[in-house]
């Protein structure tokens, strides 16, 4: 969420949409976070997950890396979507 707020910096305002389900095809939770913020370049992409990478001149880069880690650790799966001036979305699953 605090990535989707930064995501708005240049614009000054967004919109974020939290989508909570239950995934009875993979038995489990998934949760997406929807902006529509400035989005990821494709450079960047193949980047986001790794630890210390940061595109802003703030904070140190390890949050989506860990949170990656930390579901992955607890069977569960982390995938993004990203369009550059249109926005992203994190989507994290977690089983029961």
């Amino acid at each position: 969420i605090k990535n989707s707020i930064q995501s708005f910096q240049n614009r000054g305002y967004g919109k974020i949409k939290i989508l909570l389900e239950k995934n009875e095809d993979k038995c489990g939770v998934s949760l997406s976070i929807i902006d529509d913020g400035c989005g990821i370049d494709t450079e960047n992409e193949k980047r986001v997950f790794i630890p210390r990478f940061t595109t802003k001149s703030t904070g140190s880069g390890i949050g989506l890396s860990l949170v990656k880690q930390i579901i992955e650790n607890h069977g569960g799966e982390v995938s993004f979507s990203s369009k550059e001036g249109e926005g992203s979305v994190f989507s994290f699953f977690l089983p029961d």
